[in-house]
């Protein structure tokens, strides 16, 4: 089973859209947690609704944090799933996603973690697929690049074993936590757009509005792989 988690805060515009394309997936053994940062927009009330009762959705409902990592944590936590794939609450997946990701993990199993391409989708819902599709995976690559990025889906037990996000990176976690799981496992690139990512204008993300936080905590998150990689790794 795959756990599925959507942290969110003050995006009642968008979240049920996220909800809705897990319950579109075709793979049907997945249970949802959706994580509420304290919204104040009525962000749950519309996730509720657009789960309509759907038993697989759990929701989660916390004091504001204002800190992706420990709202992500929280709901990694709280699942039971082999398997764990976290959704920001403004992306969506196309109906195959999962399906199509267990399918490619049980033909590798040496891997602990998959990611595939994403398509960018403006406003208008145009689909251009992202130009960093093409990039290859290498270990050596992730490490000065943030080349993995959703749709990610990895072993819940390497994520306790590498120590899960890290709330004081909390601008660079998902690559933080990239980088450790990349340590410990092999990693596969499934290359099919599978996810799909809001960008354009009247859209503000993480990394629009905070990019100097999230380069310093990338940089500090880089310097703390190459410090691990220096006294251990699975792969050396």
């Amino acid at each position: 089973m795959i756990t599925v988690v959507i942290p969110v805060w003050n995006r009642a515009h968008l979240v049920g859209k996220a909800v809705a394309s897990v319950l579109a997936q075709t793979h049907r053994d997945f249970e949802l947690i959706v994580v509420d940062d304290g919204s104040t927009d009525g962000s749950l009330e519309a996730a509720k609704a657009a789960a309509a009762g759907d038993p697989r959705v759990s929701f989660l409902w916390i004091e504001h944090t204002g800190n992706p990592s420990i709202v992500k944590d929280t709901g990694v936590r709280a699942g039971s799933g082999e398997w764990v794939a976290v959704l920001d609450s403004d992306d969506t997946l196309l109906p195959t996603a999962l399906a199509e990701s267990v399918q490619t993990l049980a033909r590798h199993p040496e891997s602990g973690v998959l990611y595939t391409d994403r398509f960018n989708v403006s406003p208008d819902g145009t689909r251009c697929p992202d130009p960093a599709n093409g990039i290859r995976y290498s270990r050596d690559r992730v490490l000065s690049y943030g080349i993995i990025f959703h749709l990610v889906v990895f072993r819940r037990d390497l994520y306790e074993l590498v120590g899960g996000f890290d709330p004081s990176l909390d601008y660079a976690d998902d690559y933080d936590l990239n980088l450790k799981l990349s340590e410990v496992t092999e990693v596969f690139h499934l290359q099919r757009p599978l996810h799909m990512r809001l960008v354009g204008p009247g859209h503000s993300s993480v990394s629009e509005s905070f990019r100097v936080e999230q380069v310093e905590s990338a940089k500090r998150a880089q310097a703390n792989a190459i410090r691990r990689r220096r006294t251990f790794s699975r792969f050396t």
